[in-house]
């Protein structure tokens, strides 16, 4: 946002340009219908609404506090290299991206790892696992298959039957 061009604006605004005789002679409604719409005009102009897409997403079970500190970090050094755009901030934000990238790879590794060996004894836990890991999640947006075992079946019966095999 240009902080002199809004200035300047406000400035050639009727809140600043009125005289004082005549703001004495309105009431506090019109006062603040006055305040009202020209600030609004003015946010409209100089930083117009946008629609952003937010995504919620669970955090991952891995995730833990030293994964949120590392993150924290690095939010934070990424709006201070936003703000300033100097090469020292940059740089730091960088530093700090490869290690925490680093330090979630470990983390997930570790809890997976662990995850399985925990399950050793019990196969069907040990296939969730896995599948987890894999994301092979079922979930309500999947299409059902097309193909079932019965339809396959009719299938081949029919086959049979119009064409047997004589071996």
């Amino acid at each position: 946002m240009d902080r002199a061009a809004f200035n300047a604006a406000l400035l050639s605004s009727p809140l600043c340009a009125c005289s004082k005789d005549e703001l004495r002679h309105k009431t506090s409604a019109e006062l603040f219908d006055v305040y009202d719409a020209t600030l609004r005009q003015i946010a409209d102009e100089h930083a117009p609404a946008s629609t952003t897409t937010r995504r919620i997403r669970p955090l991952s079970r891995w995730f833990d506090s030293d994964c949120r500190k590392s993150r924290r970090k690095t939010r934070q050094l990424e709006r201070r290299y936003r703000r300033s755009f100097s090469v020292a901030d940059r740089a730091a934000w960088v530093a700090q991206v490869k290690p925490m990238h680093a330090l979630f790879q470990k983390k997930e590794n570790l809890y997976w790892t662990t995850c399985i060996a925990s399950n050793a004894g019990n196969q069907k836990k040990q296939w969730r696992s896995l599948s987890n890991i894999l994301r092979r999640h079922k979930d309500a947006s999947t299409p059902t298959p097309q193909l079932t075992a019965e339809k396959l079946s009719q299938f081949f019966y029919r086959q049979d039957r119009c064409c047997p095999c004589r071996y």
